[in-house]
């Protein structure tokens, strides 16, 4: 821990906690109530409302302003106190470690058990294989160290964290819609670009007549289509690297990880994919990724082909942009006729050929297609500055929660006050009283047990 500011003091977790093993089995109260506090419940920001004879184990018995801390893969930061009872038994399950000090400001610890000085400490000492399955060991956690301020101070950190950190949750919340906004901005461009609207005045100048768009079917566009390899080794021909989808992100080619096979010079020229080639995924699990249109570029001067996965469709020229078959197959109209052709077995969706080509497409002119990729291109690198500032500032907001955390237990978050008690006092009091509330150990360990009374 590093140095205390004046005032305060340092004390382990477990020097100062109060809190004496109480269990219940609520089975043996079938139509009592409880207040559940589960890790599952702790997103929600309430306890759950069960009976007995729906509670499947022995839970433990806590108690108003306890601080709960999770032990349950303990890198997710999971700390919760203990409300105010609503007339029934609070009880929370054996995956938190209970902390009570009534002398002590609960939302304080709260904070404190939050910070990223003791994250760092309960996630250095972890039993289990990862994930989910690790644990927090309670003995280490009783060894942890705790800055304790005076009580005064106390409530004055609690109160300025409680006010500024539900401002940093707020300008979260309204950051978290950014995205799904630069979503439906996205969308309603292509949308605007495959029917007319993002174009009308460039048309009014240039071509005065809607009547220039047609209504083809993609079979009338297409020269050559074939589905991919389906081989995925051989020990002799030409090394080739052969596509998959995990050569793409988001339709956009990507390095790193391609599959090479060496393929006959009669493969080659049957797989070979050329600029302006449209690949579609002819099959994947995922609804949203099948029947996906992705613009091929040979962006790494390589001979490449595509495996079974994908569907080859090569344009004709002059007639249709392979950039404007994408905007149509992937958004809206299209992309809805492309879902409803789907066929599911298995698991896997897959889209045929026939499928594909019955996709109607609204075709203006060469020149007015040019003009459209042009501004859906201006209009999408906008978006993209957009979100790339968004991304910074979340990052910025995301640390900003732990930086006032750490400023809060450095002491320099509230004004100290040179009249408040000193923690080492408070501390001395909190000794003498645990001392006396210490009970014998079969007392400590007591489980409560359905009686004429509880029942």
């Amino acid at each position: 821990m590093n140095e205390l500011p004046a005032g305060w003091a340092g004390v382990s977790f477990g020097q100062i906690n109060f809190q004496l093993s109480s269990t219940v089995d609520p089975s043996d109260f079938p139509e009592t109530e409880f207040e559940l506090y589960s890790v599952p419940q702790f997103p929600v920001g309430k306890p759950e409302i069960q009976a007995g004879n729906n509670i499947g184990s022995t839970k433990q018995v806590v108690q108003l302003d306890d601080v709960l801390v999770c032990k349950i893969n303990p890198r997710i930061n999971r700390v919760w106190v203990v409300d105010a009872p609503s007339g029934r038994k609070q009880i929370a399950s054996s995956e938190w470690i209970v902390f009570r000090n009534q002398y002590l400001n609960s939302k304080y610890l709260r904070h404190y058990f939050s910070s990223q000085e003791f994250r760092d400490l309960i996630c250095q000492d972890l039993t289990g294989v990862g994930g989910s399955l690790t644990r927090a060991q309670p003995k280490r956690v009783a060894e942890y160290p705790i800055p304790i301020a005076p009580l005064n101070e106390q409530k004055r950190i609690a109160d300025k964290l409680d006010q500024t950190l539900a401002i940093v949750e707020r300008a979260k919340a309204r950051l978290a819609r950014v995205p799904e906004i630069l979503k439906q901005f996205r969308q309603s461009v292509l949308a605007a670009a495959t029917d007319g609207r993002l174009t009308e005045d460039w048309r009014n100048v240039y071509i005065p007549d809607i009547s220039q768009w047609k209504s083809l079917k993609l079979r009338e566009l297409v020269t050559d289509s074939a589905n991919g390899l389906s081989k995925r080794k051989a020990d002799a021909g030409l090394d080739t690297v052969v596509l998959r989808l995990a050569d793409f992100k988001n339709s956009l080619r990507v390095a790193g990880a391609e599959r090479v096979i060496k393929l006959s010079d009669k493969e080659v020229d049957k797989y070979l994919l050329k600029d302006g080639d449209l690949l579609v995924v002819r099959v994947n699990g995922s609804r949203d990724l099948a029947a996906r249109f992705i613009n091929y570029e040979n962006s790494y001067g390589k001979t490449e082909a595509y495996c079974d996965h994908f569907i080859r469709l090569r344009l004709k020229a002059q007639i249709i942009s392979p950039k404007f078959a994408l905007y149509v197959a992937n958004s809206g109209k299209g992309r809805e006729y492309l879902e409803g052709e789907l066929i599911t077995s298995a698991g896997q969706n897959t889209i045929n050929q026939s499928s594909l080509f019955g996709l109607l497409i609204e075709l203006p002119s060469y020149s007015e297609q040019t003009e459209i990729i042009r501004r859906v291109e201006t209009l999408f690198a906008l978006a993209d500055r957009i979100e790339a500032r968004y991304k910074a500032i979340a990052q910025r907001v995301d640390k900003l929660t732990q930086s006032l955390l750490t400023k809060a237990f450095r002491g320099e978050l509230v004004p100290q006050d040179p009249n408040d008690e000193p923690a080492s006092v408070l501390l001395e009091r909190i000794r003498t009283e645990r001392s006396a509330a210490i009970l014998p150990p079969q007392a400590s360990r007591r489980r409560l047990r359905p009686s004429s009374e509880n029942k």
